[in-house]
């Protein structure tokens, strides 16, 4: 190699234009906004709502918000997995960010009373654990009476009250 010339032979042919890189401006992009995640056809979401089970039973969080949020794009499945995302924000203390997940699904879920019951439910636990009595309460007091959830509710609220009824 020491037989190689010391310059290049090497020629560039160059338009008549400079790019704006070589005129000192700043180069232009065109930035999209951020996609939101394409929903995932019904029932796909279940292995990633599995998988944040396993995370979240092994305390790695970071990996369980990731499969919960994946799990929560499929519409079969998103309630549960909002709920799974909003305890593990609730574990890693950010909570704020759990109530917010959980007051936002509450919102879009629809009337259906054992969507709402459940998502009342879990928020009211949220609250409670947050110290927020009186907001845990309100949220007990919209779960149905008869519901999946009204014995525990029953027993959260006498608690809450001091009745040890």
């Amino acid at each position: 190699w020491s037989d190689a010339p010391a310059e290049s032979t090497f020629s560039f042919q160059r338009s008549g234009t400079l790019s704006p890189i070589e005129l000192g401006e700043p180069p232009q992009f065109e930035v999209s906004a951020p996609a939101i995640a394409a929903e995932l056809p019904t029932g796909e979401g279940k292995d990633h709502y599995d998988l944040g089970v396993v995370y979240s039973e092994m305390k790695l969080w970071d990996a369980a918000i990731a499969e919960f949020e994946n799990a929560s794009r499929d519409p079969s499945i998103r309630r549960q997995a909002v709920i799974g995302l909003a305890n593990c924000y609730s574990q890693t203390n950010d909570a704020m960010q759990a109530v917010k997940l959980l007051e936002q699904e509450t919102a879009l879920a629809g009337p259906e009373e054992e969507t709402q019951d459940e998502l009342k439910y879990h928020l009211g636990i949220l609250h409670e654990q947050m110290g927020n009595g009186d907001e845990a309460l309100k949220c007990y007091q919209q779960v149905t009476p008869g519901s999946h959830f009204a014995e525990e509710v029953v027993r959260r609220m006498r608690s809450l009250r001091g009745n040890s009824e």
